[in-house]
């Protein structure tokens, strides 16, 4: 009973892409130093309209104010396509590094992260 107690709980997946996007966003502000009172957490306070994601302004080392968003694979096609869908009058590029080539790589690499099975 003990040990039963003591095993790990069973994520859902909603909840281990939660999970991930924290972790992702956490590298993002080691990298760069985020402004503060910019920080928005859509993830565990969806807007009404479902969307889900966590955004924040980063300062690049040119001074530069970014705003980086994140979200998991499923948050992003209901930002996009789904009812959260803005990118027709926000305007969407699919190609991180058209926006800035000194933050594609990061970018790359937090999307490499594990992909959680169906």
């Amino acid at each position: 009973e003990l040990a039963a107690s003591l095993e790990q709980p069973t994520l859902s997946r909603p909840e281990a892409e939660a999970l991930l996007c924290y972790a992702a966003y956490k590298q993002v502000v080691t990298r760069w130093r985020e402004e503060p009172g910019r920080f928005k957490d859509f993830v565990a306070r969806p807007k009404p309209n479902g969307y889900q994601s966590l955004h924040t302004n980063v300062r690049l080392p040119d001074g530069r104010l970014v705003e980086v968003q994140v979200r998991s694979e499923a948050m992003h096609e209901a930002a996009e396509r789904g009812a959260a869908a803005h990118g027709l009058y926000k305007g969407g590029v699919d190609t991180p590094a058209l926006l800035l080539p000194e933050a594609a790589a990061t970018i790359e690499t937090l999307r490499a992260l594990p992909v959680l099975p169906a």
